[in-house]
Order: C-alpha cells, then structure tokens, then sequence
C-alpha cells in the first residue's frame, strides 16, 4: 500500500481541526443531540443483531417443529397398524380358536387351542436354545404327556427347522380326536363350518 500523500494527510488534518471548530461551536443541547445520535446508532445496530439473531433461532425451531410433525405422523400409521393387526389378530383367533399372546422378551408366544370339549396350550419359542436361525420351538404347557388326544410327535417339546416350518402343528392340534364323544342333541344337527 502506497505511503499517504501529503495532500491525503493534509486533508485528514484539516477536516480534524474543523471537527474541534464545530465542537468548540456546538452548545450543550447540540452536543447532547450528536450523543443520543450516536446511541441511537449503536442501539440500531445492536437491535439489527438482535433481530437476526431471532430470526436465526425461529427458522432453527422451525425446523425442529417440522422434524417433530413427522414422528408424529408415523406414530399415527404404526398405531393405525397396530389396529390392524389387533383386528386381524381377533379374527383367526375366532376362526381358528387358536389365541396368542407374545412374551415380554419378545422370543416367546404363548398360545392356547381352544375346541369346544378341549383346550390345549402350548409355547413357542421363537429362538430355541437347540436351534438354528429361523427354527421354532414347541413345548407343551403340561409338558407330561397328560394331554392323549395329540398326536405323538406333540406330546414333548420340538424344535421344528426353518425349512420344515409348515401349518402341521396347528391343524394336527385342531382336528385332534375329542376325548369323549359329544351328547347327542335333541333338537337336530347343528352345522358348523
């Protein structure tokens, strides 16, 4: 940068004594007047600050408060979901007569099979000790034997692999022999489906 000239420095040097001229003129009331100009400046400039400041902050929150909406949003479909599933839950289980209900820990589903002289529960295990990844478990909720009309194979826990999975256990249980035949009905057959 090029040294100040001495018309540059004259110039500053000039406007400096008239700066003091003017100041040595002002009276008391215009001397007041340049101060609370001054501090009306700087209060300006602070109340810009301030302002961009809170408009930062407000598009912050905003931001948030939209990024908020969206959970809520999925919370009403995965509730809306959760109904659904309740539904469908409630229907095979009045289809089926087979009711679940899953364990806290998430690995087991306590199950009861419900005819109409029977009831047989059982346990699944989702992740059987014995077992691979994907298999299940079946253990009977008596786990002695007492329960005759079951197949064999049903009377003691198993462990079913993954690539053998298929509805066997559930319609064996179902269609499983009455122990005792049912009464005759006085008032004629009652169909069922």
């Amino acid at each position: 940068m090029p040294a100040p000239s001495k018309r540059d420095s004259d110039a500053t040097s000039l406007r400096r004594k008239l700066d003091e001229l003017y100041d040595l003129r002002c009276t008391e009331p215009e001397q007041e007047a340049k101060r609370l100009a001054a501090s009306l400046e700087e209060v300006q400039r602070s109340s810009d600050a301030l302002v961009t400041s809170l408009r930062r902050q407000l598009t912050q929150q905003s931001a948030d408060a939209i990024k908020a909406v969206q959970p809520a949003h999925e919370l009403d479909a995965l509730q809306a979901r959760v109904e659904r599933l309740e539904r469908q839950a409630a229907a095979y289980e009045m289809l089926t007569g087979l009711s679940v209900d899953v364990g806290k820990d998430g690995r087991t589903i306590s199950c009861c099979c419900k005819g109409e002289e029977r009831a047989h529960e059982f346990a699944v295990d989702l992740f059987p000790e014995d077992g691979d990844a994907g298999d299940l478990g079946y253990q009977p909720a008596s786990g002695d034997g007492s329960c005759k009309e079951l197949p064999d194979y049903l009377q003691d826990g198993i462990i079913c692999a993954h690539s053998q999975r298929a509805p066997i256990m559930p319609e064996d249980i179902i269609h499983a022999p009455n122990p005792s035949p049912r009464p005759a009905q006085s008032k004629g057959p009652k169909h069922r489906l």
